[in-house]
């Protein structure tokens, strides 16, 4: 299963029609979770129409310009079916061919903290009923100081502490993560220039189990100040030993002759 998390910023914009398209073509996407969509359920099926693909959706409105989720997957997956959305959470039941149900939740955490806190105490209801559950979006906050390059120094907020509290308490694990270290930049010049952490992927212990496997790849920006983040849950464990590869970047180290020539 290949699954998107995206916060688009207004899934309508032709630049992220376009790119929503490149990305589903070129990474054989099964599910999209388009996260502060700016649209209202018109806009949602007038997304899934200019995708020109075999898709179908549900989502939850946004309010104006802030908020919106929209969660499609392709057709021919008769197992994935949509289960119930609130104003941050978005929740999909997976059946797969082979193996246990489990949960999809799309995230899109409010950026107000007292807001936020209904994310945590709603998804760990969810959780307590102990079925495989998958976590992926915008969290809107972050787990440490390593979550954050440049701008104003990191605090220990009780925002902060809360996030933390969930992932322990619900004993959440992260997935293999490759790609970019962070998933925003806010755009901005000089020492106002600020890169943070704040979209990810949580597993719980059984889903892990399942896929043992899966990473979160971390795409470039594109049409949006967040990143993509696209789950691959069908990666397989190697067999045997790696066939050796040339990396164009050695070519770079400036030792690399002298290597060669004693190898």
């Amino acid at each position: 299963m290949k699954i998107l998390f995206w916060n688009c910023r207004g899934v309508l914009r032709r630049e992220v029609k376009r790119h929503c398209k490149f990305l589903v073509k070129a990474f054989s996407l099964n599910i999209l979770v388009l996260l502060k969509t700016h649209t209202q359920e018109a806009g949602m099926n007038k997304f899934l129409k200019t995708m020109e693909m075999e898709f179908e959706g549900a989502g939850i409105p946004g309010s104006g310009h802030s908020g919106g989720i929209i969660v499609c997957w392709n057709k021919l997956f008769d197992q994935i079916s949509w289960c119930k959305g609130t104003e941050q959470v978005a929740y999909l039941i997976i059946q797969e061919p082979r193996g246990n149900p489990w949960i999809l939740v799309g995230v899109y955490a409010n950026p107000d903290g007292k807001q936020r806190r209904y994310v945590w105490s709603e998804t760990t209801e969810v959780l307590k009923e102990g079925l495989p559950t998958l976590l992926g979006g915008d969290f809107n906050t972050l787990l440490g100081q390593e979550d954050r390059r440049g701008g104003a120094p990191f605090r220990m907020t009780s925002d902060v502490l809360a996030f933390r509290q969930w992932v322990n308490e619900n004993h959440l694990q992260t997935i293999e993560q490759k790609g970019q270290t962070f998933t925003l930049c806010n755009n901005r010049h000089g020492s106002a220039r600020t890169w943070e952490a704040i979209d990810r992927a949580f597993v719980t212990h059984s889903w892990m189990v399942e896929y043992p496997s899966a990473i979160a790849q971390v795409l470039l920006r594109r049409a949006s100040d967040h990143s993509p983040i696209i789950l691959n849950s069908d990666i397989q464990p190697p067999v045997g030993r790696k066939p050796f590869r040339f990396e164009r970047i050695w070519f770079e180290y400036p030792d690399l002759p002298n290597v060669v020539e004693k190898g």
